[in-house]
């Protein structure tokens, strides 16, 4: 379907994009970063000794202090924004993907609440990006794109079986649990479902047997493989749009082209 390159170029595109996401979305709230916010640098730093008194705490801190963090946001921004526009080769590459995948792990570092699996997936796919671009070898490249594609397999799988685990999950009641909170739900459709429990249970079982499945994948005939890969992007969607879900959709997307080029014959 895809070349090893253009999957390469798909995956810096997206995870650009999802990394320039990610720092609009920190600079909208920016004020819950500031040194009297919940997410201010003098608290965040006192849950680790080292943060506070070890010699690397002075550059930590004059790193992620107020405001030189949302400067530091502002620069993921705009790499992730080429990265994603112009998908640039050559050393302009590499060390875009350098900046956005550093200012990825100090805000990780910055930030002990609030992250989540979009965040890690996006660190650890623009790591395997970097990877490729220092090395600049057939098989690295590869490997990288073999790795991210695991990598995107396994978080589904992992995600199912810790689903199958769940009482909620397994009785069908969990899809109407969730959509009827407030954070992540839609009320009056968690309403609805609370009225019909067969197609509460269905959704359920649905990403249960989605998920676990999920490495079938990669044994599978290629149309059922696309009607896999469709499910998980179709997933992604219903969740962007229905939980707010955003950055998942586009930290998960970033990798699909990976698993595109491993599981799809090249034409």
């Amino acid at each position: 379907m895809i070349s090893a390159d253009e999957a390469v170029q798909w995956t810096t595109r997206l995870a650009g994009l999802c990394a320039a996401y990610m720092s609009v979305e920190v600079l909208i709230d920016r004020q819950h970063y500031a040194d009297h916010g919940l997410l201010g640098w003098p608290v965040m730093r006192s849950r680790h000794r080292a943060l506070v008194a070890s010699a690397m705490a002075p550059v930590v801190a004059a790193l992620l202090r107020y405001p030189v963090f949302l400067a530091m946001m502002g620069a993921r921004l705009v790499a992730g924004l080429v990265l994603a526009a112009l998908a640039p080769s050559g050393d302009l590459r590499t060390a875009l993907l350098a900046l956005t995948l550093v200012a990825n792990l100090l805000f990780q570092l910055r930030t002990a609440f609030g992250t989540d699996g979009a965040d890690q997936m996006n660190t650890l796919t623009l790591g395997a990006l970097v990877v490729d671009a220092v090395s600049n070898s057939a098989l690295v490249r590869a490997a990288a794109l073999w790795f991210l594609a695991l990598q995107l397999v396994l978080s589904y799988f992992i995600a199912g079986v810790a689903k199958l685990r769940g009482e909620e999950w397994r009785q069908g009641r969990a899809p109407t649990l969730i959509f009827s909170t407030r954070m992540y739900g839609v009320p009056p459709f968690g309403r609805w479902l609370g009225q019909h429990p067969r197609v509460s249970w269905l959704m359920a079982w649905t990403v249960i047997v989605t998920e676990t499945s999920y490495p079938l994948v990669f044994v599978a005939p290629p149309s059922l493989a696309m009607a896999i890969m469709a499910g998980g992007l179709g997933f992604h969607v219903f969740t962007a749009f229905t939980m707010g879900l955003n950055t998942f959709f586009w930290a998960f997307t970033a990798a699909y082209p990976a698993l595109i080029w491993c599981v799809l014959p090249s034409a």
